[in-house]
């Protein structure tokens, strides 16, 4: 899924009517790619801009809250070479084992033997940690 592009992990470019959602595990992430695909103005990565714009020094930790599917801590931890701790919290969906919207992120950080990214489920009014963590 993964190509090597200029020293860079790069998605395959997809178009909007290419997306099924059989190629995916879970069907609502066809409908969040489908959605990148279709608000991304002329093919910018707005995510990699913002992640070289933070100017980090590399081992900071980071707490994304509303991390979605975890690629985005998969980015900065494989692409960015992030060696600080990472951790993304979001809300578990009714019905949904939480565990199962984060397959690819497990997959792809498994396939670069990266351990500094962990998901956990949480509120961001009560975040699951404790006090000065």
């Amino acid at each position: 899924m993964l190509e090597h592009m200029t020293g860079e992990l790069q998605y395959p470019r997809q178009g909007v009517h290419e997306i099924s959602a059989t190629e995916y595990c879970f069907s609502s992430a066809a409908r969040i790619r489908r959605a990148l695909l279709e608000h991304t103005v002329d093919g910018r990565d707005f995510h990699g801009e913002i992640f070289k714009s933070l100017n980090l020094r590399g081992d900071e930790s980071i707490l994304n809250i509303g991390t979605g599917d975890g690629l985005d801590e998969v980015r900065l931890a494989v692409e960015f070479g992030h060696k600080g701790r990472i951790v993304g919290v979001d809300l578990p969906t009714p019905g949904e084992e939480f565990s199962d919207r984060f397959i690819l992120a497990e997959m792809d950080l498994e396939n670069a033997v990266v351990t500094n990214v962990e998901s956990r489920p949480g509120d961001a009014e009560r975040l699951p940690f404790d006090d000065n963590e």
